[in-house]
C-alpha cells in the first residue's frame, strides 16, 4: 500500500479478469493476482494477506500458478497500471 495520509480505500469485488483467468487455470482469483503482478516490473512485489491456515495455503499455491501469454495480455489490458492515490507523509519523502 503507498505511504499517504488518505484512509485505505474500501474493498471491492475481483475485476472480471481475474475471475476468468483463474477459471482458465484452475485457480482462485486470490492466485491469478499474485502470479500476474511480478510481470508487471521489477518493482512490483505482491504480499498477501494471510490470516486462515486455508489462505495460507491457497497464497504458497499461487507460487506454482503459471499464467500464459494471452492471459497476461488480457490482464494488464483489462486492468491499465494507475498512480497511487493520496498525499505522501512527510516520512515517505
Amino acid at each position: 500500500m503507498p505511504c499517504t495520509t488518505d484512509s485505505p480505500r474500501p474493498r471491492r469485488r475481483p475485476p472480471v479478469p481475474l475471475p476468468h483467468a483463474a477459471r482458465g487455470c484452475g485457480a482462485t482469483p486470490a492466485q491469478v493476482s499474485p502470479a500476474w503482478l511480478p510481470h508487471r516490473g521489477d518493482d512490483i512485489v505482491p504480499i498477501p494477506g494471510t490470516m486462515r491456515r486455508a489462505t495460507l495455503e491457497e497464497n504458497l499455491a499461487a507460487a506454482e500458478l503459471s499464467l500464459g501469454p494471452d492471459e497476461l495480455r488480457r490482464l494488464d489490458a483489462a486492468l491499465p497500471p494507475s498512480p497511487a492515490a493520496g498525499t505522501p507523509r512527510a516520512s515517505c519523502s
